[in-house]
Formats: structure tokens, C-alpha cells, sequence
């Protein structure tokens, strides 16, 4: 399995999340300090065993961005909502979801992050080409268009280092 680390700079603030052959770059030009470790080892200079990084320290300054939004997908609106319709609440497989828009696009309704939300089936047939307030459906929470920075905090189980608590918020 790959293991991410999270980059911090050097004021101890989130950069982002890098893959374990970025994270082992930084670490072999010595432009990191590392905080946590992940249990697994590896060999490393001089056969020299050591853990693989899980949080990293920036040693100089480094300047970001923290506000990139993203172009709409299919898969980070799926992220977004976490899979769960966004009228009945039930979190679902994939393909048992939709996209629905809550502006109809046949009433100038745009594919937009703040005006699509996951749908299952039943709820998504139910509203068809109407506007919200012509059926029974609400929301269950307001759609936002994810940053750059939102999109980096989806993982599959068991990828979450405990340490990472310390420094994001989610």
C-alpha cells in the first residue's frame, strides 16, 4: 500500500498530502525534518533501516496557495457528498447514485459544484425537471465548491495517521 505524508511548512501549516516517493525525495535532500512515522520500514542509506514518513516539516519558508478550487468532476462531487444522497440522507454504493441538479439545466441550471448535489435514484426520479420548491424534497446540507486543499482529505480506511489530528481540521 502507498503511504502518504503530510507536508507541513516550516510555521508547522498544512502544505498538502504527498505520495511516499515524494516524501522520501525530500527526506534524501535533507529539506525536511520528519515528526511521525508510519510502522513500516525500509532500508535506507548505508543500509540503514527507518520508518516511512507521515508527517514532514518544511526546514524554510514556503509559500502556498491555499484557496486553488477545483474544476467540477464527477468523482470529487461523489467525494464531496461522500456518497450520500443529498434529499434522503443514505449513504450508497456508486452506482445506485446520481447527479442532480438542483436548478433544472432546462431552467438555465449550470453544472456547477454549487448547483449539483448527489442523488440516489429514487429521490433524483422523484424531483425530475422541477425546482426545489415544486416537490417535497430538501436539502440535507448546502453544496460548496471544494478547494484544492478539501479534495486532498478523502482516503481509503486504514491510511489516516493518528498524528495528523494535530494539524487538520476536518
Amino acid at each position: 500500500m502507498m503511504r502518504k505524508a503530510l507536508l507541513l511548512d516550516s510555521s508547522y501549516r498544512v502544505i498538502s498530502f504527498i505520495n511516499e516517493r515524494h516524501a522520501l525525495k525530500l527526506l534524501w535532500k535533507d529539506r525536511v525534518e520528519v515528526l511521525a512515522t508510519w510502522e513500516d520500514s525500509l532500508s535506507w542509506r548505508n543500509r540503514e533501516i527507518i520508518k516511512y514518513p507521515a508527517t514532514l516539516r518544511l526546514k524554510s519558508y514556503f509559500r502556498k496557495n491555499y484557496s486553488v478550487l477545483l474544476s467540477f468532476s464527477k468523482r470529487t462531487l461523489f467525494m464531496r457528498d461522500q456518497n450520500t444522497c443529498q434529499y434522503c440522507d443514505r449513504k450508497l454504493p456508486y452506482i445506485k447514485l446520481s447527479i442532480d441538479h438542483i436548478i433544472p439545466t432546462s431552467f438555465g441550471g449550470k453544472t456547477s459544484y454549487l448547483n449539483c448535489v448527489v442523488a440516489c435514484r429514487t429521490c433524483n426520479g422523484l424531483k425530475g425537471n422541477k425546482m426545489l420548491n415544486q416537490t417535497r424534497l430538501s436539502l440535507k446540507r448546502t453544496p460548496y465548491h471544494p478547494t484544492l486543499f478539501d479534495h486532498q482529505y478523502y482516503f481509503e480506511e486504514g491510511c489516516w495517521h493518528a498524528d495528523w489530528n494535530n494539524f487538520v481540521n476536518i
